[in-house]
């Protein structure tokens, strides 16, 4: 997964509403921006997507999800670093990723 926004520009309204568009993305950035350091195992964002809605029906399932849908569209578009050998995911700070997270919240 290499990073689109490698510089870290801002994203797009478009894109930046695109990658919230979807609940389990929220789920992913949220969960992370939540821990102490802003890393969290895969298996611990399988487990927080699964209780989350009822989509996913398998930790294989969320785990799939995560690796081929969600964490790549996170990863190239600079919002996270997935490292495959630790199974580690680490948020990189985004103040209008969080900014429309907040937003958000306040339309669940």
């Amino acid at each position: 997964m290499k990073p689109v926004n490698t510089v870290h520009q801002p994203l797009s309204v478009d894109t930046a509403c695109a990658l919230l568009a979807h609940q389990h993305r929220r789920v992913i950035l949220e969960h992370l921006q939540k821990t102490e350091r802003g890393t969290a195992t895969l298996s611990e964002l399988t487990t927080s997507i699964q209780t989350q809605g009822d989509e996913i029906e398998s930790a294989q399932q969320g785990r799939s999800v995560l690796l081929h849908q969600h964490l790549p569209k996170l990863a190239d578009h600079g919002l996270i670093d997935y490292d495959h050998r630790s199974e580690t995911v680490r948020y990189r700070d985004d103040s209008q990723i969080e900014r429309l997270l907040e937003l958000g919240r306040f339309y669940k």
